[in-house]
């Protein structure tokens, strides 16, 4: 699936769209540049899965857990080096009552590619609009 959006707003509501179908264990991994907008797509599904508090960005933090509907495990994986993905033992958060999103995910490709994932990415265009590729992978 290929969509536009030219404003948060639009980012925000095409995310809530896409999450209002999850059921759970869904895998998404977010791709784009830095500004591109990972965090504003995870901020829309989580508002799709009633998470009363908004994801930010975790650069800092690497993982936060959101309460809704369904759990939102939410990975930013930009300051990690490859060998570092074992010791967050990522599998421990994947079930049937959660979501898990991670940005930044080509260092955990070993994981996530076992399973059957959703890929986000995410291209700045001009005039602050957005081109976002969404590929349901298996």
């Amino acid at each position: 699936m290929l969509k536009y959006t030219k404003s948060e707003k639009e980012t925000i509501a095409l995310a809530k769209e896409f999450a209002n179908k999850f059921k759970g264990g869904e895998i998404v991994c977010l791709s784009g540049p830095i500004g591109s907008g990972k965090t504003i797509f995870t901020k829309g599904m989580a508002l799709a899965l009633g998470c009363k508090r908004k994801p930010i960005s975790s650069s800092f933090n690497i993982m936060r857990i959101y309460e809704g509907r369904l759990k939102l495990v939410h990975f930013d994986l930009f300051r990690l080096e490859r060998e570092e993905i074992y010791d967050l033992q990522l599998e421990e958060y994947l079930s049937e009552e959660s979501v898990m999103a991670i940005e930044w995910p080509d260092i955990a490709e070993d994981f996530y590619s076992r399973f059957s994932h959703i890929s986000v990415n995410i291209s700045l265009i001009e005039n602050n609009s957005r081109k976002i590729e969404i590929r349901f992978k298996r």
